[in-house]
């Protein structure tokens, strides 16, 4: 193989490892979304959720008390 394949293939390898490690960090919060009240947000980090259906991102104040961003 080529030097320049090698390089590519190595590069997409790592991509997906990152991609994989990722997914693995979000996870479903358990809080409801205010906004649309049809799922649950998704958490990205300590402060930061999501909500799929409706799109809006949220931010964590204290416990399960939440605010718009």
């Amino acid at each position: 193989m080529g030097r320049m394949k090698e390089l590519f293939i190595q590069i997409k390898e790592q991509e997906e490892a990152q991609e994989i490690i990722e997914q693995a960090s979000v996870f479903d919060s358990g809080i409801l979304c205010p906004n649309c009240q049809k799922t649950n947000l998704i958490e990205y980090s300590a402060e930061d959720l999501y909500c799929e259906v409706c799109g809006y991102d949220f931010i964590r104040i204290e416990g399960n008390h939440i605010r718009f961003k």
